[in-house]
């Protein structure tokens, strides 16, 4: 049954990981206004963040 916790563990991970990148997203769009470089200014440091803190966090599930 091990198996399963860590398919049931990585799942809500991902779910996550795309639930906060969502929600962030329409943060940022309500914030820049549709100015697309300030969304890719602070966009794209977040979500190589949140991408690290997913992988990390993926690779103690799977241990």
């Amino acid at each position: 049954m091990k198996w399963l916790e860590k398919i049931v563990g990585c799942f809500s991970l991902l779910v996550l990981t795309a639930f906060a990148l969502g929600i962030l997203f329409l943060i940022w769009k309500k914030l820049a206004a549709c100015n697309t470089s300030t969304i890719i200014l602070i966009g794209i440091p977040a979500v190589c963040l949140i991408s690290y803190l997913a992988i990390v966090g993926f690779a103690k599930t799977v241990k």
